[in-house]
This record gives C-alpha cells, sequence and structure tokens, in this order.
C-alpha cells in the first residue's frame, strides 16, 4: 500500500510540474530530469552516480540524457565495465564555456549483457576524458566522449 500512495505521490507532483527529482552524488537513486547545476564537476557526478547504479546500461532516459549530454541518442553498449575505486582528475578549462574532466576507474569486471566475463584492460584501468560544454542556457552538459563510444561503468557491490 504505501508503493502506492508513493507512486501517486510522484505521479501528482509531475503532473503539477514539481517532480523534478536531482541527482546528488551521494543519491542512491535519483532520476535526473533537470539540469540546475552551476559547475561542471556537479554535472559529471551526477552522470556518474547515475551511471554506476546502472541507468546507462539499461538505458538511459530521453530527460535525462538531454538534462546531462548533448548526445542525440542513448548509449547502447554490448558490454559495461563493473569498479572497485573511481578517480575524478583535476578539471582543465579550455575556455570559459568548455572544461576537461579526466575519470580513471580501478575496473574489477568487464561482461556483456549475457553475464560472459570479458577481457580487461592490461593495466585493470578504464579512462575517459569528458568535455563538458556550457550552452547558451547557461547549463553544463557533457559533450564527449559520445554516446556511442561510452562504456558503462557500474558500481562494485
Amino acid at each position: 500500500m504505501r508503493t502506492f500512495f508513493w507512486l501517486m505521490g510522484i505521479a501528482v507532483g509531475l503532473s503539477a510540474g514539481e517532480g523534478a527529482v536531482f541527482c546528488q552524488e551521494k543519491s542512491s537513486s535519483a532520476l535526473v530530469v533537470k539540469n540546475t547545476f552551476t559547475r561542471p564537476e556537479d554535472v559529471l557526478a551526477a552522470f556518474l552516480n547515475y551511471d554506476e547504479q546502472g541507468y546507462i546500461w539499461a538505458g538511459m532516459s530521453d530527460l535525462s540524457r538531454s538534462a546531462l549530454t548533448n548526445w542525440q541518442e542513448s548509449p547502447a553498449s554490448e558490454t559495461f565495465y563493473r569498479y572497485a575505486k573511481r578517480t575524478l582528475g583535476k578539471t582543465t578549462t579550455v575556455s570559459a564555456s568548455e572544461v576537461t574532466i579526466p575519470v580513471t576507474w580501478t575496473v574489477t569486471e568487464h561482461r556483456d549483457g549475457f553475464g560472459t566475463q570479458l577481457a580487461l584492460p592490461k593495466d585493470g584501468r578504464y579512462q575517459v576524458s569528458f568535455r563538458l560544454k556550457k550552452e547558451s542556457d547557461g547549463r553544463w552538459r557533457i559533450q564527449a566522449p559520445t554516446a556511442g563510444s561510452y562504456l558503462p561503468v557500474l558500481r562494485l557491490k
């Protein structure tokens, strides 16, 4: 019964236009539907939180995709990594409206959708340089990597 009332509360909130749920780095299951972040690091933290919970692997919603990225399509990867440790590098300013932030994961598994174990990188690391751009609406969004080249990285439980 609690679930019913919880779902009804979400439905009422969404229909009233107050249903935007914002993802914070420490949140465990927030759905990002609107980007209100003022720093590129916060956008990336929200994306990484979303990814580590499996939302990118399972199918990124169009609302979340357009809130956090400039990707025209959702990622559609056949495989994913699981990680034990994630390290965010130093933010490098390219211009007033563009930054790059490197992220390195210490990966422990590389699997496909059937659960088959695949080869890990030789050094056990997966590295991605995220490029974020400040759009005309004042919001930062991920430009790179592209949706087609990004491999989801799930948190090891």
